[in-house]
């Protein structure tokens, strides 16, 4: 095989899993935002500093977002 041809293949894979994680990220800081308002458990588990734990984790939805976005750019890119 050709070696760029796989370098291609292994910056596609690792595309894929940062993407992955940043949805991931996204979703986990969604749910969990939602079940805290609805009353599953309490937000101040996630609280920070003085920081509330809605901040903490919308923080972590902006970090997924970022990751995604950032990925997204470097693939369409190149």
């Amino acid at each position: 095989m050709n070696l760029r041809l796989i370098l291609n293949r292994a910056n596609h894979l690792t595309q894929k899993v940062f993407i992955a994680f940043g949805l991931i990220l996204i979703l986990a800081s969604c749910s969990i935002i939602l079940m805290g308002l609805l009353g599953v458990f309490s937000l101040d588990l996630f609280a920070i500093g003085f920081s509330s734990g809605i901040r903490t984790l919308a923080s972590v939805a902006i970090t997924g977002c970022l990751v995604g976005a950032i990925i997204f750019w470097i693939k369409e890119s190149s």
